[in-house]
């Protein structure tokens, strides 16, 4: 039995748990049918940004099953179907080819994923990079120390460096997915500028985060470790959530304390998140019944 949704351009009414209806609104709301080019429209402007060189954020979402890695790297065989990585990879890959007069662009990347509060460079084989540190650097931001920057020219250098990183992801097995991710992937498009007059450099960089399924180990059937995998994975989630709320009241104009270094995830990825950063969140969720109390707190979460 399939919850129920009723969708408009900008909202979406949802009748779950014992018949109830909650309306929630969103800046855009996609149904089953809508496609991967539509969803990338909706952040297109964000791609404009990363390359005017800004820094900017994309958070996929919502309990496993529900979407999350396939909205983000889809069928690679379809250009319909492709996932935002993709696109987003071809969109920079296109402008390194038409730079402004009198500059010079660069791409480089880094995969990583945040697992049990640990970081872990997965462009490398084995464990032994498993608890990489973050720093400040003054003219790049936030950076993960260790981290390998590989540098891409073309969009199948992008793709072919990205599936090196998540053949390396942690997985296990649930009662929710066969091969649930146990960890936060992070995919970071840094953009190198340098002006050919003056040598000076410029740093932009666009985040896209595969978030871990946040569920309730009831329904995981959870032991020992994936029991503690998913109290790590919902704080850190948490963490996520309470960032979002105090930068939305500091933009109202409430003095807030940002918590950035509540967890790895918000510290990780501060200035895509905070400053004039732009960032985007897609809420993934299931359809079926049996997943409308997970369906309900992802629909809370993104709508805050």
């Amino acid at each position: 039995m399939a919850s129920e949704f009723k969708t408009s351009n900008q909202s979406l009414h949802f009748h779950g748990l014992e018949g109830q209806g909650t309306r929630f609104n969103f800046d855009n709301v996609h149904d089953g049918l809508s496609c991967q080019t539509e969803i990338f429209t909706d952040v297109k402007d964000i791609m404009s940004a990363v390359i005017e060189g800004n820094n900017a954020c994309i958070l996929s979402y919502g309990q496993t099953g529900s979407g999350k890695t396939h909205t983000l790297i889809g069928n690679m065989k379809s250009s319909v179907n492709k996932g935002l990585v993709p696109r987003a990879a071809q969109q920079l890959c296109q402008a390194l080819k038409e730079p402004s007069p009198g500059c010079s662009l660069q791409l480089s990347m880094t995969v990583v994923e945040i697992y049990c509060e640990r970081i872990r460079d997965l462009l490398v084989d084995g464990i032994n990079n498993a608890n990489l540190t973050i720093t400040q650097d003054k003219v790049r931001g936030t950076m993960i120390v260790g981290a390998t920057e590989a540098h891409v020219a073309s969009e199948e250098e992008v793709l072919a460096t990205m599936f090196q990183g998540l053949g390396n992801r942690a997985v296990a097995s649930t009662q929710m997915n066969a091969t649930s991710s146990r960890s936060h992937c992070i995919v970071t498009l840094m953009l190198k500028r340098r002006w050919d007059s003056t040598e000076d450099v410029a740093h932009s960089k666009l985040c896209l985060v595969d978030l871990a399924g946040s569920e309730r180990a009831d329904k995981t059937h959870a032991v020992a470790q994936t029991l503690e995998e998913g109290k790590l994975i919902n704080k850190s989630l948490s963490s996520l959530g309470l960032v979002v709320n105090a930068l939305t009241e500091g933009k109202a104009g409430a003095h807030m304390h940002i918590p950035y270094r509540d967890s790895k995830l918000t510290r990780a990825l501060q200035d895509c998140l905070g400053g004039n950063a732009m960032t985007t969140m897609i809420i993934c969720c299931s359809p079926s019944m049996e997943n409308a109390a997970e369906t309900l707190s992802s629909l809370r979460f993104g709508s805050r």
